[in-house]
């Protein structure tokens, strides 16, 4: 029981759990917390999270990239022209217009507080 407890705490972890793993240098640890945080788990500040996202779109990793504007498609219904291949010129455009959103976002429905 106290494993199934352990499991499932880890699968809604704390924003700054969240932020810690999405730093690893593990791209599959890095997916892996970016699908957690699409759910939007309780008590987790969506701007923070969106904002660690966006910094993701800078990731290395391709397949890191692509699941982080997919999570944030999910999270703001935006992509404001981003594509997780494209050559780095061309996202730099693309995450620069998100940075601007979430420096703009703070205190808006959805995206400026804790999740409901």
């Amino acid at each position: 029981m106290v494993g199934a407890a352990a499991w499932v705490a880890g699968c809604n972890p704390g924003a700054d759990s969240l932020l810690v793993r999405l730093e690893s240098p593990d791209p599959a640890d890095r997916i892996r917390t970016i699908l957690a945080v699409t759910g939007a788990p309780a008590g987790v500040d969506r701007q923070e999270v969106t904002a660690a996202l966006v910094d993701r779109l800078d990731d290395e990793d391709e397949a890191v990239r692509f699941f982080a504007i997919a999570a944030l498609d999910r999270l703001t219904g935006q992509r404001f022209g981003y594509r997780s291949w494209s050559p780095p010129g061309t996202r730099t455009s693309a995450v620069d217009r998100w940075r601007a959103y979430v420096s703009g976002a703070r205190g808006q429905p959805g995206i400026g507080g804790p999740a409901d």
